[in-house]
């Protein structure tokens, strides 16, 4: 007989400390339901069959079979720290056995006694398990019901600053967790400070949970009692500032970015400003990096050593999506993008500054501004439906790209040939050849041009990659050309050999139909026939 042990059927909780009795009942009339329940109790067992078959073959496999199966049902009805007690343990019976036996230890007023007892210390040192009050407190702030969680918090004041397994965060880690604004609101009026900067297992602190939920609300509150907490994190971890862009809360990281002191993010050699600023990047808001990027140019090529372990200009280089170069646009999308008009950003000593959002309309009194923020989002939603927002975002993007690039550039033409090699902006260089970024390209041609002599190795790669605008550029460039032939890479391959290739899928796909891919492929090979002839000749 097969039996099927779905995870999720067989018990309504998992086995904790304080609800053995209706564990074992579910637990029970689910190994009846799969003749299993012989194996725990064989007194209790009837059959027609007068031997139970662990009677019959006590080593068969069958028998087997239906221990491992039994076991496993127990197994994944436990918490992780209850199934620790059992974890050796090889037979249904003697695991049963077990946790019957351990429930005496861990009767629940005997739970109850000992986590009372710890509440009313002086220190507030709380029990560490997620039993008894505790698990109260727990579904409490999960759910959001205030006045139950205030009615505890009454009863037991210090388990505010209680640690509650298995996750080691308070009562306000959960609700930020849960996202439950009005209970974080009330919890931080009755916190202290310190009480706000303690950490769960992992390190985090309740505002980097509110990072990585994205309500900005949570952060206003938090750091408004505590402004430390935009800084405070365990060694090797990310800022708030960081995970928010990370998770693409763009509104969260507009307002972590106004209160994170810039000295904070440029010290350590500029470890954490890096990072942000790799972050931010790779979601698209560029805004906020370009703000950072321009204070702070040396930024580019600042190393992030912890997590990423890279820099922004490397980051920049595997982006193609934002720069104008890869945008793919019909014929009515590209008049529109050319009729949009944007304002110009401001750069260089200009007090350049990003847009906070205002979240102060919506509740305004004032009658005039909720009709015009009306009309304002009646507009932006009929933008919306007619793809004109999304060519004018699409075109602020490029923008923003366009100045971040140059302004890394600029800083990178005042390095010296070592500070070069060391920053890995020679691999960064290649990358967007290979990624097919011409504006990268062009650029970077402009801020190092005393490494045109590499450009041989990424003509090829243009090749292979099937990057015409880039293959065309590089082949234009006068005072290069006699470098690109005769061009061989590590394994003796010259540039027919990259053109007798097939082009990388990314590539094939953007042409429908065999026979035209077909067309495209010979055409690259004889191009780059002729222009390798008239390197030869002109050599």
């Amino acid at each position: 007989m097969t039996t099927n042990i779905p995870p999720t059927s067989i018990v309504v909780e998992v086995l904790g400390d304080d609800n053995y009795d209706d564990w074992s009942a579910c637990m029970k009339s689910y190994m009846l339901a799969h003749d299993l329940w012989d194996l725990i109790d064989p007194a209790d067992h009837q059959e027609v069959d007068s031997k139970p078959i662990d009677h019959r073959e006590g080593d068969s496999k069958a028998w087997r079979k239906k221990n491992a199966a039994a076991l496993h049902a127990i197994q994944i009805s436990c918490s992780p720290r209850i199934l620790s007690r059992i974890r050796s343990i090889i037979s249904a019976k003697v695991a049963w056995d077990t946790l019957s036996n351990s429930q005496q230890q861990h009767s629940p007023s005997h739970e109850v006694q000992s986590v009372e007892s710890e509440l009313s210390q002086v220190s507030g040192s709380v029990s560490n398990e997620m039993n008894g009050p505790l698990l109260t407190l727990y579904k409490h702030a999960h759910n959001g019901d205030w006045d139950a969680t205030k009615n505890y918090l009454d009863q037991y004041p210090n388990a505010i600053r209680a640690t509650i397994e298995p996750y080691g965060g308070t009562a306000l880690h959960v609700a930020v967790s849960a996202g439950n604004l009005n209970i974080v609101e009330e919890l931080v009026k009755l916190m202290s400070e310190k009480e706000l900067e303690i950490q769960d297992n992992a390190g985090n602190t309740a505002l980097f949970s509110a990072a990585t939920v994205g309500i900005t609300k949570m952060a206003e509150c938090l750091v408004s009692k505590n402004p430390n907490l935009v800084t405070l994190l365990d060694e090797d971890k990310t800022t708030p500032l960081a995970e928010a862009c990370a998770r693409n809360h763009k509104d969260m990281a507009l307002y972590l970015y106004s209160v994170t002191p810039v000295e904070f993010l440029c010290q350590d050699n500029g470890n954490h400003g890096s990072l942000f600023l790799q972050y931010a990047i790779g979601a698209q808001m560029l805004d906020i990096a370009f703000d950072f990027l321009h204070r702070f140019p040396y930024m580019t090529t600042t190393m992030d050593i912890d997590v990423v372990k890279s820099n922004p200009l490397i980051r920049l280089s595997a982006m193609p999506e934002i720069f104008q170069s890869a945008s793919r646009l019909a014929l009515w999308q590209q008049w529109i993008y050319s009729c949009i008009s944007i304002e110009p950003i401001a750069t260089g000593g200009d007090n350049f500054c990003i847009c906070m959002p205002d979240r102060s309309v919506s509740g305004s009194k004032n009658i005039t501004l909720q009709v015009l923020s009306k009309l304002c989002g009646f507009a932006i939603n009929l933008l919306t439906f007619l793809g004109i927002k999304q060519i004018y975002d699409l075109k602020k993007i490029h923008i923003y790209s366009d100045k971040i690039l140059r302004c890394m550039c600029e800083y990178i033409s005042n390095l010296d040939h070592e500070e070069i090699l060391e920053a890995g902006i020679i691999g960064a260089f290649h990358a967007a050849v290979k990624h097919g970024m011409v504006e990268f390209v062009i650029e970077m041609i402009k801020a190092c041009p005393h490494h045109t002599y590499r450009l041989g190795n990424m003509f090829m790669s243009s090749v292979a990659n099937r990057h015409e605008k880039v293959f065309s550029l590089i082949y234009g460039l006068e005072t290069g050309r006699a470098l690109f032939f005769p061009l061989v890479d590590s394994s003796s391959n010259t540039v027919l050999h990259q053109a007798a290739k097939l082009s990388p899928p990314s590539q094939l796909a953007r042409i429908s139909g065999a026979a035209l891919q077909m067309q495209r492929e010979l055409q690259w090979y004889k191009v780059s026939f002729v222009h390798s002839t008239s390197l030869k000749r002109k050599k």
